[in-house]
């Protein structure tokens, strides 16, 4: 159970992260796009990744995505795909890079606890068996 940092109700829904309640963050409570980008760039640092896309101004400019990383010599982009070497982009193409496996149920989805597949409550029409399916 958490409690919102802004109007201090308490709910089990309320990310300890971020620490602000739904009705907050939909009335535009201030200072909470600060709040998010900070939890953002923190999240993916953790994963070694660059916090925010990198805009070194002597760096190669990668432009293969919207981010328009500047990266700088031996650093990576805001991907975490692509680097600079030797004065070159390196890592992933306009294909980029692939890595999969067939998973006949969605595991990357929202939450179990919605899907049809994980509770068996969508069967016959959206699960295959009556129950969670693993």
């Amino acid at each position: 159970m958490s409690v919102c940092s802004n109007c201090g109700i308490s709910s089990p829904l309320i990310s300890r992260a971020i620490g602000l309640c739904l009705s907050c963050l939909r009335s535009g409570y201030k200072g909470m796009i600060d709040r998010i980008s900070k939890v953002h760039c923190n999240s993916r640092v953790r994963f070694g990744l660059p916090g925010l896309p990198p805009r070194d101004s002597g760096g190669i400019k990668c432009t293969l995505c919207s981010n328009a990383c500047g990266i700088a010599e031996g650093n990576t982009g805001y991907c975490g795909i692509r680097s600079a070497t030797k004065g070159n982009i390196r890592g992933g193409t306009k294909q980029a890079n692939l890595d999969w496996y067939y998973d006949p149920l969605p595991t990357n989805c929202v939450g179990d606890w919605v899907c049809p597949g994980g509770t068996g409550r969508g069967y016959p029409k959206y699960a295959y068996k009556n129950g969670p399916e693993h």
